[in-house]
Parts: structure tokens; sequence; C-alpha cells
């Protein structure tokens, strides 16, 4: 634990320093494409603000995030650099984003009429970039070239200027790239399509993490890294592709052991019972703090680097673990649930493989409610 703990005996650690190492390890794999940083969801669960500034400073040349919201955080926090939002954002909206000078993505010409009626209004020029759908189905004008005609219509509008061109990946993850190859082909045919007509495109971007890691004929002018930032990956095979270092590390201390006899149940439902003398460790977060329910019986913890199974159901803020065979164990002692403690290591991939998810949802789990200790930027406590 660190010397000056944020007082709660659960929390959750940001190493600052892992995140700039990996953004520069990142841009060096890509170069000479430009790093957009994807930190929507309070930059999976680490922090907005902080994580921004690290990143930027790190090289990233911008941010993505989801919503209108994220981005004035961002803004608040004196955050300057271009931020794009990925999301929809609602007519009602527009005019409080177009005051904080944010990026508008761009999937239907109703929206970017709207848009443009707003910018005009308020004397501003709004940066736009174009989404296609590739094969997501998601949001996007149709890679068909359906919409060229809208498309079109888009860039006459007044008070608005195309930056970019992107799409996304459906399954850049897969060990079969057929799809994702497939969507490279129908962006770059969309592309020819636009240039046809005469329509600039300044910024071509289409890569997220799996296609940053793995797919270089992705990288085009810019890649959009999110989840790779804070050195998760997208899928088991990609681990041996970058030497990532895990960004985050939550941690709790042990409020009291039990000593319990052969049969006993351990937590909500019973669903754990001890088949020998055992002694069961309570630690004080739980699914409020974003620990999935599902993987009570399953995960483990790192208590004096040893592994001990999370025993019986996860409850609201409370977890318990068998540590039986850890006999040094005693309260006040440090568990971590996700990081590393001596030698052991437990990532996000590994709760996520337990709770029946990905890493993306465990990280984006462990929300404000737990402290932050921000590590190697002058210890902030959040």
């Amino acid at each position: 634990m660190p010397q000056n703990h944020p007082g709660r005996p659960a929390w959750k650690e940001v190493d600052l320093a892992a995140l700039r190492y990996n953004v520069a390890l990142i841009r060096r794999h890509v170069a000479p494409a430009l790093l957009m940083a994807a930190i929507k969801a309070d930059a999976y669960g680490h922090g907005a603000a902080p994580v921004a500034r690290t990143v930027l400073t790190a090289g990233a040349v911008s941010l993505a995030v989801a919503t209108v919201e994220e981005a004035i955080e961002l803004r608040e926090s004196g955050i300057t650099a271009p931020i794009l939002i990925l999301g929809w954002i609602a007519p009602e909206q527009i005019e409080q984003a177009l005051r904080f000078d944010v990026q508008f993505t761009i999937f239907d010409y109703e929206n970017a009429a709207y848009i443009s009626a707003m910018a005009v209004r308020n004397a501003k020029s709004a940066a736009i970039h174009i989404k296609v759908d590739t094969g997501l189905a998601r949001l996007g004008f149709s890679f068909s070239l359906a919409d060229i005609e809208d498309i079109k219509r888009v860039y006459t509008l007044p008070g608005l200027h195309v930056e970019g061109v992107f799409s996304h990946f459906a399954a850049a993850d897969a060990m079969d790239p057929g799809y994702t190859e497939e969507q490279i082909r129908r962006y770059h045919a969309f592309l020819a399509t636009l240039q046809a007509a005469g329509l600039p495109v300044p910024l071509r971007h289409l890569a997220n993490s799996p296609g940053t890691l793995d797919i270089p004929a992705s990288y085009l002018d810019m890649v959009r890294p999110g989840l790779i930032l804070f050195g998760c990956y997208p899928a088991e095979h990609m681990r041996a592709l970058l030497p990532l270092k895990l960004v985050m590390r939550v941690a709790a201390r042990i409020a009291q052991i039990h000593k319990l006899q052969t049969g006993d149940y351990v937590g909500y439902g019973c669903r754990w019972q001890a088949r020998r003398e055992s002694r069961i460790a309570t630690l004080p977060l739980g699914y409020a703090d974003g620990v999935p329910r599902l993987v009570g019986n399953k995960a483990d913890v790192l208590i004096h680097g040893q592994r001990a199974r999370m025993v019986g159901s996860v409850c609201m803020d409370q977890v318990m673990a068998d540590v039986t065979d850890i006999p040094a164990a005693q309260t006040g002692d440090e568990a971590v649930i996700v990081g590393q403690q001596g030698g052991e290591m437990i990532t996000p991939e590994e709760l996520a493989a337990h709770a029946q998810t990905i890493s993306d949802e465990i990280c984006t789990r462990f929300g404000q409610r737990l402290p932050r200790v921000y590590l190697n930027d002058h210890q902030a406590f959040i």
C-alpha cells in the first residue's frame, strides 16, 4: 500500500508512469501515424482529466470521448487539445458542445444540418468527422454509398469543416482477419468515391485498440486506441505483440479473518461451504465498487504474493477470500483484486474471464466510489 493512503481501506492505483510508457510504445509501433487517445467512460475508469494530461504530454495529439458531458469535464479541467465526441450529440446539446469547442461525429445529414444551423447562429466553425459504417451496423453513413448525395450536401453546409473520415472495426481482435480485411476494403472504396467527387479527406482514421496492435494496414493517418493505453489486451493472442504495462491496480486491506469449522457456510445464499477448518478473510469492497458478482467462488485475490480464492457471493460492499493456506495473512494486510503483488499478477482479462465479460467492462466497473491514488504524479489523491 502507498505510504500516504487515501483513507478508505480499499482503493484503486493508477500508475501514470506506466501510462506514459504505453503511449510511447504505441507511438513507436504505429509511426508515422498520429495518436488520438480514446478516453471515454472516465478513461476506462482511470480518471479522465489526469489521463488526458498524461497521454497528451506523452505524445497523443487529440482525444476521443463518448458524450458531451465527458468533453466538458476535460475542458473544465484545462484540456485544450482537440476532443472528438464519438457518439450522437442530440439537438438540444449542440449549442453547449459548440461552446466547449468539441469536434462532432457526423453520420447522417439531419444531424449535420442541426449543427450547421447552430454554428452559424453562434458565429462558430464546427469541426466534424464523417463516420462510415463498414460493417459494425452502429453509427455511420452506409459504406454502399447510398448516402453519397447526403454526404456531398454535408460538405457544403455553412459553419462546418471536415477534419476527418473514419470507421470502426467489428472483429479486429478475431483470429480470422477476413471480416476486418473486408471492412478495410469498404472503407477505402468509400474514400475513393469521396475523392472522385472532389471531397477532401484531411485525416483518415480506422484502427481501434486491436487494429493498432495487429493491423498495420489500418494505421493510415491516425490511430484511435483506448483499452491498450491502460495495458490491457483485446484478446489473449495479442499479448505478445507489445509489452504493455498494466496501469490499474485495485486493492483493499483485510478487515477481519474468521475461523470456520468443516461444514460452515460463507456469504449470501450459502454458496460456499468449508470442507476443512478454514480461515476466511473479509475485504471491504464489493460489487458497488466494481467487483463483478459473477466471480464469487471463481476469481482469486493476492495476499502476501499468494493466490487466495474469493469464496461465497460477492456482496455490495464486501468480498471474502479463503486464506487458509496463507497462515501469515492477518487483519490490515493488503489484498490485490487487480494488479501485481510480489511475483503474481491478476489481470483485468483474468477477472473478465471469470465474469464472462471483457476487460473493458472490468476496468470501467471500478468506478468513482473507490478512491484513486495517482502514482508518479506527485501522489495525487482523488
